[in-house]
């Protein structure tokens, strides 16, 4: 029987059978039903050096380096939220058969190719005032994230009116234009049997991994999906029922955390994070896709969520955005604070997460602070 155990069941037997100071506290399993990922809980870990520190202090970044201020470093506008909301494409950029029948000629493995082609689609930066977003190509693009082929990398940013504001002082519609931006370049890259990853460092702590001051969110379009993706889909297919169908649908589930307007999009304690404190935003409908999603009602979701953190810290934390699409099945968005929980050698050796908040008690703390 023992010998059936995995590394983290003896890992957790390990901590509950210790009785000094440091590990004290009874420590247990958690199941992602995602993923199949599981993880350690154990309030001892709360006890570590440097725990759960935020970081809220800004960083020393070049004032030139910013999608705001300097528009001679600025490249090219391929697409923006108007002040009343509305997604405008420059003519252009609006004949998508070309980009499409360019991008099938070429050698798209080539970084070349994304310049040339968002030259040949190259529209003014002379954007009129008021705008809430805008969608730009990034001047930092990366053939590869790890394994996977990068075929462009876009960076969506918020008007200059925000420029270095905390996420959590964003108006929710500026976060919803950002999010409709998202939804153009994911309609985009299903044209081309793509596949879209937003996501976003956020703050300015030395944790934050951000290289911009202003808030933005980064877009990588991608050949293939992340592993991650694949794991949700080969869960989902063992395991029957949607799992975030049944964590958004059931009113009573131990997880969802309520606020005002949550009838369209859940937001959620994440079951077995990575991170303590993770937070998933999910609409109540399923679907792999976000287009069909109301902007606002995502940018409500992810602003409860994000604001609740800040009453309940103290400070809003280094976070990160990540919002996985298609082969997921059900689409969701994922909130990952950066630095509120520091792995033990045992668990950087191991490999596994050992967390030291019940994901239900993070649901009862917050929704304390959900206004």
């Amino acid at each position: 029987m023992q010998q059936s155990l995995s590394v983290l069941d003896h890992y957790v037997h390990r901590l509950n059978a210790t009785r000094n100071q440091q590990l004290l506290g009874h420590a247990h399993v958690a199941e992602d039903p995602l993923t199949g990922r599981r993880v350690a809980v154990t309030p001892a870990r709360a006890n570590r050096p440097g725990h759960g520190v935020l970081g809220n202090k800004v960083r020393s970044v070049d004032p030139g380096a910013c999608l705001c201020s300097n528009p001679s470093a600025t490249p090219a506008v391929l697409a923006y939220v108007d002040g009343n909301g509305a997604v405008v494409v420059p003519a252009k950029l609006a004949d998508i058969d070309h980009a499409n029948e360019f991008l099938s000629t070429r050698d798209k493995s080539d970084p070349a190719v994304l310049r040339e082609l968002t030259e040949s689609l190259r529209s003014h930066n002379a954007l009129e005032p008021g705008f809430r977003a805008k969608l730009v190509r990034n001047l930092y693009h990366t053939p590869r994230l790890g394994s996977l082929e990068v075929m462009a990398s876009l960076v969506a940013s918020v008007s200059p009116e925000h420029h270095e504001s905390e996420f959590s002082a964003l108006p929710m519609e500026i976060i919803a234009a950002l999010i409709d931006l998202w939804k153009l370049a994911e309609a985009a890259a299903e044209r081309q049997n793509l596949v879209a990853l937003p996501f976003a460092n956020v703050g300015f702590g030395g944790r934050a991994g951000n290289t911009f001051r202003c808030p933005h969110t980064q877009l990588y379009v991608l050949k293939d999906p992340p592993a991650k993706h694949y794991q949700i889909r080969e869960r989902l297919a063992r395991g029957g029922r949607c799992p975030l169908c049944r964590m958004a649908t059931a009113d009573a589930s131990p997880l969802r955390i309520p606020f005002p307007g949550d009838a369209e999009v859940r937001l959620c304690a994440h079951p077995a994070p990575e991170q303590t404190w993770s937070l998933l935003v999910l609409p109540a409908r399923h679907s792999g896709s976000l287009t069909g999603v109301c902007s606002l009602s995502l940018a409500r979701a992810i602003l409860a969520g994000v604001s609740a953190w800040k009453r309940h810290f103290g400070a809003e934390p280094d976070f990160n955005i990540v919002a996985r699409t298609g082969v997921v099945g059900h689409a969701h968005i994922e909130l990952t604070p950066r630095n509120t929980n520091t792995a033990g050698g045992a668990e950087l050796a191991s490999g596994e997460v050992v967390i030291d908040v019940e994901p239900e008690r993070v649901r009862e703390r917050l929704v304390a602070h959900v206004c």
